[in-house]
């Protein structure tokens, strides 16, 4: 059955009071000097659905709402300024914005509190003035899109009567007329899968078709557009195939309103063309409201539907087709959804202008608040005055869930406001990323959270089933597993992955009958590269179409924890078929690198991204192969893998084909640092760590939450890293954070042993380190003592005895349960 969102109605409040501006004044270490442009830190309450994103300008976007702010004469604060962000306290998913409007300083402080009888609403406190001139008009532009944003129901917008907004459709205001702008079509939709990396076509065409929405599973997809009821108007529907090459295979069809509208090959214009297809759409029943749904056609062979963009024409001519391929016509459209990004970009929006005076020499602060779901009962709730309290509030419930976590104490004020903002950013998005998210909370102690997020991993893989078959392979299939294993084996829970086990087996399973279904000699009755392989999809014939080694090598890691999974949990009548499946794809892996890896002329060589090809684009996903799997450890075609991407970096990260937008990635340097450190190369491990931070936003975020959920487990890992059966502890560290008087620190940290406490104290000018290390009875620990002038480790006592078991820069010793004492003390 098709899922519409339902449009909530917008209620916003305007407060105006006269106080003194304050911005905290928190010390950063890192530049940000690579930041990109695009992005966008998430604000909202635990627990509330979904986020509204802060823009690099100060604007907030909310899921079909914007509320921005404009100089007097309509310009963008940025088009004389720049607005300089940073997060509330440092790590806050609070955002404050600072700029300069006219010559007056404007500050604007984003955040999201839960109010009695309202609840969750996003506040924008505007903190302006004094301008040192003469009065400095301050103009809040409030866009969002046309519909019920602009209606009288729930509204209420109230002043101390300096200022007041009127002219609402409905509403008796005439003592002042605000001004209101914008056409009468609107959208909204849901999406149930979106590609944000699909190919752009060749030829002149618009940059909607290089992302899509996905109905899996014959899933229909749909989007709400409000009209004028009755109205008439055109529809056209855009579609780009990239996956097939030949028609009869992706089959989609079109309903407007209930009434069909035709069934569409996205392949009829030829491979790598375009296609749009156009129908008349009238609003039958009068309610203002018309339904688009795409979804596979029932005679479809492939029943995975795409959708590009949707455009909504008034009725008369058709709009030309070649024009809407090109983009031309993208603005002159009443509504345009680009269905595959995340914020449904539209072109028809509406405006709310009110003016602020601001004047000369005096301070002033407004208040703009959206309740997220307002009706005319939570409107009659919404305070007459706000207070700097509401911010107080905000930042008392984050420090609360904040105080839950585990969080290392480091010398380093900003990596460990990372590590905070990096939490606040992942519970803020529970919809993604899914296993990454759960293992990055499990490794900070929340297990709550993570568990919850782990039960959203179950309930897609039970919605979407067989999930093997897909190409997102329920976010990879070992990644999910590992997930689940890593928090039964930190939590100690066992009984959750009990619960979860069945569903984990009827995966693994389903990758079994996958596998096999490869397992088809060539026509010269060889064995094919993809041989015992996992498939991402199948040609007409059912036979295997392609396959990617970063699924094999985390599918089969997933199958292995999977293995421990039935041991630990006795479940003996799986054990034996588990290890057998294990052995069989171990060895068809094995035999498939060999066969596919690529030797290059110039001595290099990689091992490619597909099997039985040269293909390069993805390598950093084989980076699976050291980290967490140590599947290919100490295997010289990963070494030499390794070597090529290093030579593939920009601005200290990881560049080049496979990279995210700009040509570089964070969330991949993450992953690079972790192989790193596997290797022993903890040095290089703790070079990326600036690079990542440098690369993130001012707010302490980053564009993808899975960077930030790579980010706390990094960071993490390089203070306490699980080396097979070893404890690493600050093997990682950047050495800078071990100069005079400066110290590591972390208290109660989940492990696969239990739980571990440690503090690592530097006198380094003189020569002396000293730590105490609690951990579980009988562990083995190799403590790190990374001195910041390479000087050597020379002598340790262990409990005030001397102790023989070092190197030059690492103690090892097992753990006695109690608190152990080590003093090191180094020459230069």
């Amino acid at each position: 059955m098709s899922r519409v969102c339902c449009r909530r109605a917008s209620v916003w409040v305007l407060a105006v009071a006269c106080t003194a501006v304050t911005m905290p004044a928190g010390a950063r270490h890192v530049s940000f000097r690579f930041a990109g442009p695009d992005i966008e830190t998430p604000i909202g309450v635990l627990g509330a659905p979904g986020a509204t994103y802060v823009l690099p300008d100060g604007s907030l976007r909310a899921a079909d709402e914007r509320i921005s702010f404009r100089q007097a004469d309509g310009r963008p604060l940025t088009a004389d300024a720049t607005v300089r962000q940073s997060a509330l306290d440092g790590y806050l998913p609070m955002v404050v914005s600072d700029t300069r409007v006219g010559g007056v300083p404007v500050a604007l402080t984003a955040f999201a509190v839960d109010l009695p009888g309202v609840g969750t609403c996003d506040v924008v406190r505007v903190a302006a003035g004094p301008s040192r001139g003469g009065p400095g008009p301050l103009v809040l532009r409030a866009e969002m899109t046309a519909g019920d944003g602009l209606r009288a129901e729930g509204a209420r917008l109230t002043s101390d009567g300096r200022v007041r907004l009127a002219g609402l459709p409905g509403e008796g205001h005439p003592e002042l007329a605000a001004e209101v702008e914008g056409r009468a079509a609107g959208h909204f939709g849901e999406y149930h899968g979106v590609g944000t990396f699909w190919p752009r076509p060749e030829g002149q065409y618009s940059p909607v078709f290089a992302t899509m929405c996905i109905g899996w599973r014959s899933q229909p997809m749909t989007y709400r557009f409000r009209v004028e009821p009755g109205g008439s108007y055109v529809v056209a529907v855009g579609f780009w195939e990239w996956h097939w090459k030949e028609r009869g295979h992706r089959l989609v069809e079109t309903t407007i309103d209930g009434q069909a509208g035709g069934v569409v090959d996205t392949v009829s214009a030829g491979t790598g063309h375009p296609v749009v297809a156009q129908y008349a759409a009238h609003d039958a029943d009068g309610n203002g409201l018309l339904d688009v749904t795409v979804a596979a056609a029932r005679s479809a062979p492939d029943q995975n539907s795409i959708l590009n963009v949707i455009w909504l024409f008034p009725a008369g001519s058709p709009p030309d087709g070649d024009a809407l391929l090109r983009g031309d016509l993208d603005r002159e459209a009443l509504a345009m959804v680009d269905c595959g990004s995340l914020s449904d970009r539209p072109f028809s929006d509406a405006a709310i202008r009110l003016s602020l005076p601001v004047a000369p020499g005096r301070p002033t602060t407004a208040w703009v608040v959206r309740p997220r779901d307002a009706t005319r009962e939570t409107a009659s709730q919404l305070p007459g005055e706000l207070d700097d309290g509401l911010i107080d509030r905000a930042r008392q419930v984050w420090e609360a869930v904040l105080r839950d976590a585990v969080i290392p104490d480091l010398p380093h004020p900003v990596a460990t406001d990372f590590y905070r903002a990096s939490l606040a950013q992942i519970l803020l998005q529970p919809d993604r990323p899914g296993p990454t998210a759960a293992n990055a909370l499990t490794y900070a102690g929340l297990f709550g959270h993570a568990e919850r997020r782990l039960a959203c991993c179950l309930d897609r893989q039970r919605g979407n089933t067989p999930s093997h078959e897909a190409a997102a392979q329920w976010d990879w299939p070992g990644q999910a597993i590992w997930a689940f294993a890593t928090h039964a084996r930190l939590s100690g829970n066992w009984d959750f992955m009990a619960r979860a086990y069945p569903d984990l087996m009827r995966e693994v399973r389903g990758i079994a009958a996958s596998r096999a279904r490869s397992k088809r000699l060539d026509a010269q009755g060889e064995r094919p590269p993809t041989y015992g392989l996992l498939l991402l999809g199948t040609d007409d014939s059912d036979a295997p179409s392609a396959a990617r080694y970063a699924h094999d090598f985390w599918t089969l890691y997933g199958i292995e924890l999977v293995l421990s999974g039935a041991r630990a949990l006795g479940r003996t009548s799986d054990v034996a078929w588990l290890e057998a499946e294990r052995e069989d794809f171990s060895s068809c892996l094995t035999e498939s690198v060999a066969r596919s890896f690529v030797e290059l002329p110039d001595g290099q060589g990689y091992i490619p991204s597909t099997p039985g090809s040269q293909e390069d684009a993805a390598l950093w996903g084989n980076l699976a192969a050291l980290y967490p799997t140590r599947f290919l450890l100490g295997d010289s075609r990963m070494a030499r893998t390794m070597a090529l991407l290093g030579s593939r970096q920009a601005e200290g990260l990881p560049a080049g084909p496979g990279s995210a937008s700009g040509g570089m990635a964070p969330r991949i340097a993450c992953d690079v640092a972790r192989c790193h450190m596997l290797l022993g190369e903890y040095d290089k491990a703790a070079e990326l760590l600036y690079a990542i931070l440098d690369h993130a936003s001012p707010t302490r975020c980053w564009m993808e939450a899975e960077t930030a959920a790579a980010y706390i487990s990094m960071l993490r890992d390089m203070v306490a890293f699980e080396d097979g059966g070893t404890l690493r502890l600050a093997s990682a560290v950047p050495r800078d954070w071990l100069l005079d008087g400066q110290s590591i620190a972390v208290r109660d940290l989940p492990t696969a042993v239990g739980r571990v406490s440690f503090r690592l104290r530097s006198d380094a000018t003189q020569g002396r380190m000293s730590a105490d290390v609690r951990a579980p009875r009988g562990t083995p620990v190799v403590l790190h003592l990374r001195h910041p002038g390479l000087w050597r480790l020379t002598s340790v006592k262990l409990n005030g005895r001397e102790w023989a078991d070092h190197g030059t820069d690492w103690v090892r010793f097992a753990a006695s349960g109690t608190p152990t004492r080590v003093e090191a003390r180094f020459e230069e």
